[in-house]
């Protein structure tokens, strides 16, 4: 009887330490216009089904894209962390609901290939969405500037996304924070950001 109650109180304590603070949990970080950024509320994390076309934004002053409806919160984001080091990083933040600690593969497929991203569960409001990170300066980043984008992840079905066209630029912007420019995969040539396209 006392091993069993031994036992049981281990148990308890491991369960106990074996939880997350919920102060640890990692929040979205966000640098988008505050109606962009209504996204990172709980209503967001939710799927919608837009009544007008979705389209990308770009603002280059927050280092930041969001493609969705331009009447309502983002689908989903990508915005250049670490340009600042010389060190520029691809966030890109899907927005659809995630159990927390959950790790999934955040797939984008377009002309120029297909990227496999890994992606973990991150606060948003009082919800969780999908986040991972890519250097901006590693060639898969280029998929981003392909035609005819389509997301999946776990939860969230097919997002069917327009070309980036000059939102683009920031990949490419971000790729040329994150390494000497000899090193560079061929971002700028692409003809969703070229002037001719525009």
């Amino acid at each position: 009887m006392k091993a069993q109650l031994l036992l049981l109180l281990a148990a308890a304590l491991l369960a106990g330490c074996s939880k997350p603070s919920p102060d640890g949990d990692r929040a979205v970080p966000l640098r988008l216009p505050l109606d962009a950024a209504s996204a990172a509320t709980p209503a967001a994390v939710t799927p919608i089904v837009p009544s007008v076309p979705m389209v990308w934004t770009h603002a280059q002053s927050l280092r930041s894209a969001w493609f969705g409806p331009s009447d309502a919160p983002a689908q989903l984001a990508i915005v250049c962390e670490g340009w600042e080091r010389h060190a520029g990083r691809l966030a890109i933040v899907r927005y659809v609901p995630a159990e927390r600690g959950a790790e999934a593969i955040l797939a984008i497929q377009g002309s120029k290939g297909i990227l496999r991203l890994p992606v973990s569960a991150v606060k948003v409001g009082k919800d969780y969405a999908w986040r991972g990170e890519l250097d901006a300066a590693d060639p898969r980043a280029e998929v981003l500037l392909g035609n005819g984008l389509k997301a999946t992840v776990p939860g969230g079905g097919m997002l069917t996304m327009a070309p980036m066209g000059p939102a683009g630029e920031l990949v490419t912007a971000c790729a040329t924070s994150a390494a000497p420019a000899q090193s560079l995969p061929n971002l700028s040539s692409n003809p969703a950001v070229s002037p001719a396209a525009r």
